[in-house]
């Protein structure tokens, strides 16, 4: 019998508890990084739509307003290091 997968493989928690998914995650992190999200979407090899989808997607778990508030937030909480 196989085990559930740990959440932390699929989830980024930060100290608020806040969760965000493994590939948005990447993607904050390189956003981070000042990579664009054409950047972004050549290095984790996705189309940029789903970047900016994956983006949208941490913003509004974190409660931010653009993608750099996200980073702060990400930071902020140590979701993304």
């Amino acid at each position: 019998m196989r085990s559930a997968p740990c959440s932390s493989a699929r989830f980024n928690v930060g100290r608020a508890g806040r969760r965000i998914s493994a590939r948005a995650y990447d993607c904050l992190l390189w956003a981070a990084g000042g990579k664009t999200d054409w950047e972004i979407s050549i290095i984790l090899g996705i189309s940029k739509p789903t970047v900016t989808k994956h983006i949208l997607s941490a913003r509004e778990k974190l409660g931010a307003v653009t993608k750099a508030h996200a980073i702060a937030i990400a930071l902020r909480e140590m979701i993304i290091r």
